[in-house]
């Protein structure tokens, strides 16, 4: 239903295809086979449409959907992040795996194979990270060498930083919404206690109200200000390591010692004490709050304490909303700790510009232009329905990683946005004069 008829190949979609130069293949050549892809599997699923207008606005979101997924995937290549926490399992895996090598037979060899091929793709990905991290250092140290650089990549860095600290703000403003309500909850079955009891469960109530200012934006700013100071030193010990890579030109250097320095991702071992500082002092409060392997928990604390007065369905209900509100916690937690922090690290070493200028360079190879347009009707036309939606696709893809959401899915939503803006588009355009 939506794969392209000749009569299509002489006008708008070509355009979105580009000129076929090797440059722009490398780009189109994927966006095609994406493209009928999505078509088959819409020919599948769908009935066929019988407007002309409609489906060729249909087939233009469809392409313009698979360039935004194509256009995602290769910032995401050319720059990949390879979590530390994904490397840390393929190591965990490669001991279980080194344990059970000594078994007879197949089973040990195998085993024995798993665990090698496990290490090298751990190490595979640090050392990809260590190249991403020098592409980095060298395109900051290149705008830094030429001035009108330096500022566009100063705001762009900051920008980044304003979107990712504003997710951590949200989520600890929605965790303290689900503490406000729980304490409302909480309050309606305080009646029922002892007068002993109701003394205890107040001291918990003011232990809770104490740790929940931290969750406050000014608190939480000033941790995230705390993380950033941690950091000062981090670019000139991750270009100390750039700089050591030399010594593999040196005829007398080792070159396995050499090797082996890059299979450690340089920017996470120079935090490591730091790293491990702030997700000690966030898992404090989380255990205080929820419980974990040292305490019971304060929330957890105060139901038992209620518990004796409650019906099944209260305390079924109980426990519902506090897994609800546990979650709320961990995750706003999570973004400050874990998520905000890498984030932060990758920030001060320079991604956000490379991520923004290899999506620029990503949408100049796909061979979308105006200028091939014949007239200013046509050129108004490509622009609200393929340029403009590709664009406004690729910059959600980017602005949500800065949300701290991971990759694929961020790719993914980008593609979806750009479909929603070209069927827009095409539906403006019919009004257009």
């Amino acid at each position: 239903m939506y794969s392209t008829g000749t009569n299509l190949n002489n006008g708008y979609l070509v355009s979105l295809r580009g000129k076929k130069s090797d440059v722009t293949k490398i780009v189109t050549k994927p966006i095609d086979t994406v493209e009928n892809t999505v078509n088959t599997a819409v020919d599948v699923f769908l009935p066929e449409i019988e407007n002309e207008e409609h489906k060729k606005s249909y087939k233009t979101a469809i392409r313009v959907g698979s360039a935004v997924l194509v256009l995602g995937g290769l910032v995401a290549l050319f720059n990949p992040k390879f979590s530390v926490k994904m490397v840390e399992s393929l190591k965990k895996k490669a001991v279980e795996a080194g344990n059970k090598s000594a078994a007879k037979g197949y089973i040990g060899q195998w085993n024995k194979a798993k665990g090698k091929f496990l290490n090298w793709t751990a190490s595979g990905a640090m050392m990809i990270n260590n190249a991403n991290s020098t592409k980095d250092r060298i395109f900051t140290w290149f705008c830094n060498k030429v001035g009108f650089l330096k500022k566009p990549h100063t705001y762009i860095t900051k920008t980044f930083d304003k979107i990712s600290k504003n997710t951590v703000y949200k989520k600890y403003a929605k965790a303290e919404k689900n503490m406000n309500f729980m304490k409302e909850i909480l309050n309606k079955y305080k009646g029922r206690l002892s007068p002993k009891e109701t003394e205890l469960f107040e001291q918990k109530l003011k232990e809770i109200n104490e740790i929940q200012k931290g969750f406050g934006k000014k608190e939480v700013e000033e941790r995230l200000i705390q993380q950033e100071k941690m950091m000062s030193g981090l670019n000139s010990e991750v270009n100390k390591k750039i700089k050591s890579m030399k010594k593999i030109l040196d005829k007398n250097a080792d070159k396995k010692e050499v090797f082996e320095s890059t299979t450690s991702f340089w920017a996470q071992d120079a935090l490591k004490k730091q790293k491990k500082s702030v997700t000690e002092q966030g898992n404090m409060v989380v255990e205080s709050l929820i419980g974990g392997k040292k305490e019971k928990g304060l929330y957890n604390e105060l139901v038992e304490i209620l518990s004796p007065y409650l019906k099944d369905e209260e305390k079924a209900a109980l426990d519902s909303s506090i897994k609800k509100l546990s979650k709320k916690i961990k995750g706003a937690n999570d973004s400050e700790c874990q998520s905000y922090f890498d984030k932060k690290r990758d920030l001060t070493v320079g991604s956000a510009p490379t991520d923004v200028l290899t999506a620029i360079l990503s949408i100049g190879a796909s061979g979308i232009a105006l200028g091939t347009a014949n007239s200013k009707e046509e050129r108004v036309s490509r622009a609200v329905t393929g340029i403009l939606p590709i664009i406004g696709g690729v910059g959600t893809s980017i602005a949500l990683t800065a949300k701290l959401i991971s990759g694929g899915l961020s790719i993914a939503l980008g593609s979806a946005s750009s479909i929603v803006m070209s069927i827009i588009g095409s539906i403006i355009n019919r009004f257009l004069p």
